[in-house]
């Protein structure tokens, strides 16, 4: 039976990357550096509070961007995988199934994103929730009102 679930695990991690190709393009994912958001959010909030607001504003613009790209790559390559997977598989039992996608599906996913966010530190659930609130946008704002002022004084 272990021979039996080896087998199916190796079995389960090959892609295709032409129709890949074509849907990230459509959809303008590209491949980003690896500095994640939650480092650029620290930036931010470093330069937030030693009163530097046009890096700031930079730093929060960027981090929101990176966010968003993050959500979108997921997005992305969870539909792919599904896609992949759908199309691959011709088994009845359904419990067979359920593992196979299970295993399938959260190797096929993580390699995925890596190619195309690159390799990321593990984003903590409470930083991962302020930006799901919009706090960075509170922030943000209040940057922009600051840099504006700045321009007329």
């Amino acid at each position: 039976m272990a021979k039996f679930i080896f087998l199916l695990t190796a079995l389960c991690f090959t892609t295709s990357s032409a129709r890949d190709k074509d849907l990230l393009e459509s959809l303008n994912i590209t491949s980003r550096s690896a500095v994640g958001f939650d480092e650029l959010y620290s930036d931010a909030l470093v330069a937030y509070k030693n009163e530097n607001w046009a890096a700031a504003v930079k730093f929060f613009e960027q981090a929101i961007a990176d966010f968003r790209h993050e959500q979108e790559v997921n997005v992305h390559c969870r539909v792919t995988c599904r896609d992949l997977f759908s199309s691959k598989t011709k088994i009845k039992d359904i419990e067979l199934q359920y593992f196979k996608f299970s295993i399938y599906n959260r190797e096929c996913v993580r390699r995925c994103a890596e190619r195309y966010r690159g390799k990321r530190s593990f984003i903590s659930k409470h930083l991962r929730n302020a930006f799901e609130v919009f706090h960075p946008y509170g922030y943000l704002q209040l940057a922009y009102y600051k840099v504006s002022s700045d321009r007329f004084y």
